[in-house]
């Protein structure tokens, strides 16, 4: 009896890893993952038109954007992306409403990178939203607002992409913001964390489960992001209403890509001043050592931990992380104007 037991739980167990491996096969086929991204791109949505999309860029990517204040002289404007599935408008709530935005005295802009909001796909291309891809389109995007510089606050994964940004077109970046990010290895463990059994990041099934499941996906994420209270329930509010009325939050796609990107990924190095923000109530970041983007710093590079915060410290508490900014651009002089 003991034996029968034991075999059919090697079966069992066989059973599992064979489905694992296979999977991680298929996250790594690439003409699955043309087809996936494509399926991602047509699949269909309830449309809203925006006013605020650029033309499309040299790739046929369209990017809803918006900014808000003028700045004063001297300083330069921030630049923050959203980190899906948060939209403009729960940026805009949470943070620009914020009296301690407004006091910053800047020009802020805001985007959402493509498969995330109302920023739009190129027509019969999919979904492609690698290191370098997603980089590209940022890049045409600051050129395209007509600043000097500017200082990239961006968030989880899309940090690594502002410091890929600041490698490939440095005379653009000043310093960049790293909020809830860790170093490239740290960062990619938590993306294997988050989906233990390669499910969102297999092609088609990922688009399929992702597509159908989408606003439960985005509330799950809230509950376990950030902790319980006000500022959870407004931006899980603002959210689901924006995907249902048709906003893109196109996580399996941004999963498996960054999956197949993970050399470029751990290559990274960031040589201009570097920020790192941390939210230490985020409980998917529970193993993610606060400090570690600071590995990948070549010049000046401090941390600021948020003992009280989750996933969005920026949002979470928008008075302390203007503080935090403003001193840590001051003493590093990242204004042009600064003394």
């Amino acid at each position: 009896m003991t034996f029968l037991v034991t075999a059919a739980a090697g079966v069992v167990l066989a059973g599992v890893v064979a489905v694992a491996l296979t999977r991680r096969t298929l996250a790594q086929s690439s003409w699955l993952q043309r087809l996936a991204g494509q399926l991602d791109a047509v699949l269909p949505r309830r449309n809203t038109p925006t006013q605020t999309l650029t033309a499309p860029n040299h790739r046929g990517v369209q990017i809803h954007h918006t900014s808000w204040g003028s700045g004063g002289k001297g300083k330069l404007p921030l630049v923050f992306a959203a980190d899906g599935p948060v939209t403009i408008a729960a940026f805009e709530a949470m943070f620009i409403k914020n009296p301690a935005a407004t006091a910053l005295d800047r020009r802020i802009y805001m985007f959402e990178p493509v498969g995330q909001g109302r920023s739009v796909a190129a027509a019969g291309s999919g979904i492609k939203c690698t290191l370098g891809e997603l980089a590209g389109d940022v890049i045409e995007l600051l050129r395209g607002w007509g600043h000097q510089q500017y200082v990239l606050c961006f968030s989880c994964s899309n940090a690594l992409v502002a410091i890929e940004v600041a490698r490939l077109a440095p005379e653009l970046v000043a310093a960049v913001v790293g909020i809830q990010c860790g170093a490239p290895e740290p960062q990619l463990a938590w993306a294997e964390r988050l989906d233990r059994n390669c499910v969102i990041r297999t092609p088609v099934v990922g688009q399929l489960l992702n597509y159908l499941a989408a606003r439960s996906l985005a509330q799950q994420w809230w509950s376990v992001a950030v902790p319980a209270g006000p500022t959870r329930d407004t931006v899980a509010a603002i959210v689901d209403g924006d995907i249902k009325e048709g906003g893109h939050f196109c996580l399996a796609s941004l999963m498996q890509q960054y999956a197949r990107d993970e050399s470029a990924v751990r290559r990274l190095r960031c040589a201009v001043p570097l920020l790192a923000v941390f939210g230490t109530m985020d409980t998917s970041h529970r193993r993610t050592p606060p400090d570690s983007l600071l590995s990948i710093a070549d010049g000046p590079a401090e941390h600021e931990v948020f003992e009280s915060c989750g996933h969005l410290p920026e949002m979470e508490d928008p008075a302390r992380f203007c503080r935090v900014l403003t001193a840590f651009l001051l003493k590093h002089r990242v204004d042009p104007d600064c003394c």
